[in-house]
């Protein structure tokens, strides 16, 4: 499996400590998000041993935060640019929105639900 070099996690919990192994050499870890409601555990000596070390960062999105479009528009050129591949699982019209919460709430989408609203 290739090594990432950012891992964007929302989940938090054993999610986050899956996301960790992940990381190549020098990756970075953003925590934006704990919907899991659980504790991380990283297993011992984890995160010893790197000549390059990996990152966790706890993003703040909270109020004060200004520069909301700089970063929108940094996150759509690394999309644009093919440096930053976001998964679509579901797509569908917007009569179809439960469908689509269902599948997001019961965690069985991998990926991003897209809502056509055309």
């Amino acid at each position: 499996m290739p090594r990432l070099d950012v891992v964007i996690d929302i989940v938090g919990g054993a999610q986050l400590v899956s996301a960790y192994g992940l990381l190549a050499p020098g990756g970075s870890l953003q925590s934006v998000g704990w919907a899991a409601g659980r504790e991380a555990v990283l297993p011992v000596g984890v995160t010893l041993g790197s000549s390059t070390p990996k990152a966790i960062v706890s993003v703040y999105n909270g109020g004060g935060l200004t520069d909301r479009q700089a970063q929108l528009r940094r996150l759509l050129a690394l999309v644009g640019d093919g440096r930053l591949r976001v998964p679509v699982g579901w797509r569908g019209p917007w009569d179809r929105i439960a469908e689509a919460a269902e599948a997001l709430s019961g965690r069985s989408l991998r990926g991003k639900a897209v809502l056509d609203v055309l």
